[in-house]
């Protein structure tokens, strides 16, 4: 995957975030939309990333294969499998389901870039995830619209 996408000049980061903006602003009263969910997507997603690379992917013999040219597809592929299963489980267990965080959980682990970044890539992923958040509360305000419907808990019905 990585060699199909290494051409590109635009951030695979994009990906993820584009889905995110399409929640926010075209379903702002989904369950999905909810900062809660956002923030926590996003923080999985980057976290189980980050923790697979880490486990997987900086140990000396996947480096040694990498500087020899040797195809390591096997542990990428791990990594960004296990990075998904994790990252939507952490969401299912604490029922935070965003599905772009599955998707910064899977680029985090394919895109040298984002793998390069190490524990910075969570750092870099909240800070995305809080400016679409505050764009989102500014012009999901606008008018007669009410973004969010809420914060951390849903209302009792």
């Amino acid at each position: 995957m990585n060699s199909m996408l290494s051409h590109l000049s635009i951030p695979i980061i994009l990906g993820p975030t584009g889905a995110t903006a399409v929640t926010l602003f075209a379903l702002p009263h989904t369950p999905a939309a909810s900062p809660r969910n956002v923030l926590l997507g996003y923080l999985s997603g980057s976290f189980f990333a980050t923790l697979m690379t880490r486990l997987f992917l900086q140990s000396t013999e996947v480096i040694g294969s990498v500087n020899q040219g040797k195809d390591i597809s096997p542990k990428l592929w791990l990594c960004g499998c296990g990075a998904v299963t994790l990252s939507l489980a952490f969401q299912r267990i604490t029922n935070s389901l965003h599905p772009p965080g599955g998707a910064i959980a899977l680029v985090g682990t394919f895109a040298p870039g984002l793998v390069k970044l190490g524990w910075k890539y969570i750092g870099c992923v909240m800070t995305w995830a809080g400016l679409l958040l505050a764009f989102s509360l500014v012009f999901g305000n606008i008018g007669r619209r009410r973004y969010p419907l809420y914060w951390w808990w849903p209302p009792n019905n």
